[in-house]
Protein backbone atom coordinates (compact mmCIF):
# COMPACT_ATOMS: atom_id res chain seq x y z
CA UNK A 1 0.00 0.00 0.00
CA UNK A 2 1.29 3.46 -0.90
CA UNK A 3 0.79 6.28 1.57
CA UNK A 4 1.18 9.94 0.65
CA UNK A 5 1.13 12.76 3.20
CA UNK A 6 1.60 16.48 2.89
CA UNK A 7 1.03 19.55 5.05
CA UNK A 8 0.04 23.02 3.91
CA UNK A 9 -0.15 26.16 6.05
CA UNK A 10 -3.18 28.20 5.01
CA UNK A 11 -3.59 31.88 5.86
CA UNK A 12 -7.17 31.42 7.10
CA UNK A 13 -8.92 30.07 10.23
CA UNK A 14 -9.98 26.39 10.29
CA UNK A 15 -13.66 27.18 9.65
CA UNK A 16 -12.83 29.06 6.42
CA UNK A 17 -10.48 26.29 5.24
CA UNK A 18 -13.15 23.66 6.00
CA UNK A 19 -15.72 25.55 3.89
CA UNK A 20 -13.44 25.20 0.87
CA UNK A 21 -11.98 21.70 1.27
CA UNK A 22 -15.12 19.94 2.57
CA UNK A 23 -17.23 20.49 -0.55
CA UNK A 24 -16.39 18.00 -3.34
CA UNK A 25 -18.42 20.12 -5.78
CA UNK A 26 -15.40 22.48 -5.77
CA UNK A 27 -13.03 19.76 -7.02
CA UNK A 28 -13.37 20.72 -10.73
CA UNK A 29 -11.88 24.12 -9.78
CA UNK A 30 -8.75 22.44 -8.41
CA UNK A 31 -8.28 19.44 -10.70
CA UNK A 32 -8.73 19.71 -14.46
CA UNK A 33 -9.37 15.94 -14.69
CA UNK A 34 -12.56 16.18 -12.64
CA UNK A 35 -15.52 16.98 -14.87
CA UNK A 36 -18.28 17.03 -12.22
CA UNK A 37 -19.38 15.75 -8.85
CA UNK A 38 -22.93 14.45 -8.36
CA UNK A 39 -25.07 13.33 -5.45
CA UNK A 40 -24.15 15.99 -2.90
CA UNK A 41 -27.16 17.59 -1.17
CA UNK A 42 -27.38 21.37 -0.78
CA UNK A 43 -26.69 21.11 2.97
CA UNK A 44 -23.41 19.23 2.36
CA UNK A 45 -21.96 15.87 3.31
CA UNK A 46 -22.48 13.74 6.40
CA UNK A 47 -21.02 10.46 7.61
CA UNK A 48 -22.28 7.49 5.59
CA UNK A 49 -23.22 9.50 2.48
CA UNK A 50 -22.14 8.50 -1.01
CA UNK A 51 -21.43 10.61 -4.10
CA UNK A 52 -20.01 10.19 -7.60
CA UNK A 53 -17.12 11.97 -9.32
CA UNK A 54 -16.82 12.00 -13.12
CA UNK A 55 -13.19 12.18 -14.33
CA UNK A 56 -11.62 12.57 -17.76
CA UNK A 57 -8.08 11.70 -18.85
CA UNK A 58 -7.68 12.71 -22.50
CA UNK A 59 -10.50 10.79 -24.29
CA UNK A 60 -10.98 8.31 -21.43
CA UNK A 61 -13.81 8.94 -18.92
CA UNK A 62 -14.32 7.22 -15.60
CA UNK A 63 -16.56 7.32 -12.56
CA UNK A 64 -15.21 7.23 -9.03
CA UNK A 65 -17.54 6.63 -6.10
CA UNK A 66 -16.96 8.33 -2.77
CA UNK A 67 -18.25 7.30 0.64
CA UNK A 68 -17.92 9.49 3.73
CA UNK A 69 -16.37 7.38 6.48
CA UNK A 70 -15.72 10.18 9.01
CA UNK A 71 -17.13 13.71 9.16
CA UNK A 72 -16.07 16.03 12.01
CA UNK A 73 -16.39 19.68 10.89
CA UNK A 74 -14.22 21.73 10.85
CA UNK A 75 -11.46 19.33 11.89
CA UNK A 76 -11.39 16.04 9.99
CA UNK A 77 -12.91 14.02 7.19
CA UNK A 78 -12.17 10.59 5.75
CA UNK A 79 -13.49 9.65 2.30
CA UNK A 80 -13.23 6.21 0.70
CA UNK A 81 -12.84 6.33 -3.10
CA UNK A 82 -13.54 3.29 -5.30
CA UNK A 83 -13.53 2.65 -9.04
CA UNK A 84 -10.60 3.46 -11.30
CA UNK A 85 -9.05 5.11 -8.24
CA UNK A 86 -9.00 3.06 -5.04
CA UNK A 87 -7.96 5.20 -2.07
CA UNK A 88 -8.86 6.62 1.30
CA UNK A 89 -8.38 10.37 1.64
CA UNK A 90 -8.13 11.82 5.15
CA UNK A 91 -8.11 15.59 5.59
CA UNK A 92 -7.28 17.19 8.93
CA UNK A 93 -7.33 20.90 9.76
CA UNK A 94 -5.57 22.21 12.86
CA UNK A 95 -5.61 25.82 14.10
CA UNK A 96 -2.35 27.78 14.16
CA UNK A 97 -1.52 31.12 15.73
CA UNK A 98 -2.54 34.24 13.85
CA UNK A 99 -5.78 32.90 12.29
CA UNK A 100 -3.86 30.35 10.21
CA UNK A 101 -4.48 26.63 9.75
CA UNK A 102 -2.46 23.50 9.09
CA UNK A 103 -4.17 21.39 6.43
Amino acid sequence: MTKVEFDVVVEAPPEAVWEVVSDPRRLPHWDRHIVRVEGIPADGLREGMRYTTQMRFFAFRSTIDGQVLEWDPPHRSKIRLTGLLDATVTSTIEPLAGDRSLL
